[in-house]
């Protein structure tokens, strides 16, 4: 068992806006976790999680590069979501995911993940 700390907040510096919370604290039932960082090509990418991470819990993933977008997904060659340049997200799981897949827009992009177990 495992306890983490997760935070979301959104906020607009123009209008002085925020959207999000703080310092949420999530009990998991294990703490197994997996990281990584990799260079994403425009060629798609299967990331794998580790055996051990037998509920994946939570997905942080980074896009380090500064000028192009990567494609992110959970099956091949569909990808329902973009890390822009500089993008973070954090994802929360649904229960038998088992593989991460990344392509990148236009040229190769770094990306860090981190996966938790749940």
């Amino acid at each position: 068992m495992a306890t983490i700390r997760v935070s979301a907040l959104i906020q607009n510096d123009t209008t002085g806006q925020t959207t999000g919370k703080s310092g949420v604290e999530i009990t998991t039932a294990a703490e197994n976790e997996d990281s990584g960082s990799y260079d994403i090509t425009t060629t798609e990418r299967n990331i794998s999680f580790p055996a051990d991470i037998g509920t994946p819990g939570y997905l942080y993933l980074e896009n380090m590069d500064a000028t192009n977008y990567v494609q992110v997904g959970f099956a091949t060659t569909v990808y329902p979501l973009r890390l822009v340049a500089n993008d973070v997200a954090l994802i929360p799981l649904n229960t038998g995911e088992t593989d991460l897949y990344l392509k990148a827009d236009t040229a190769t992009c770094r990306v860090t993940y981190k996966v938790l177990e749940r």
